[in-house]
């Protein structure tokens, strides 16, 4: 399971065995192996993988099914990294649309469950 999620999680992002050896400071034939003999990182290694994809380690394992859970997370935090690079005044205009497109969604969700 580690190994097709490690795969999967490598395509999403775009990213090659080589590159992903080089952030993780391991070989590229290590990251080959754990993708396709089953081999499996230690405790350490799998804290530092499911940093860098921005999933649980539960997830990385086959434990946690939820992968929306992790997408939503790193959708969030990509928003606040963005919210943060621009000025006051910009902030405060985004963060005005968003709440009013909030507003928005939910007045569509209960229109159409009527």
């Amino acid at each position: 399971m580690f190994g097709q999620r490690l795969k999967e999680l490598r395509s999403k992002k775009n990213i090659s065995a080589t590159a992903l050896g080089k952030v993780l400071g391991i070989a590229q034939t290590t990251i080959s192996n754990w993708e396709n003999s089953g081999a499996e990182p230690n405790y350490e290694m799998l804290v530092k993988i499911s940093r860098f994809f921005g999933v649980s380690v539960d997830y990385l394992i086959g434990n946690d099914h939820d992968s929306n859970k992790n997408e939503i997370n790193r959708l969030a935090k990509e928003l606040y990294e963005d919210l943060n690079s621009v000025s006051e005044d910009e902030r405060q205009e985004i963060e005005k649309g968003l709440l009013e497109y909030i507003e928005f969604l939910g007045y569509k969700v209960k229109k159409t469950k009527k």
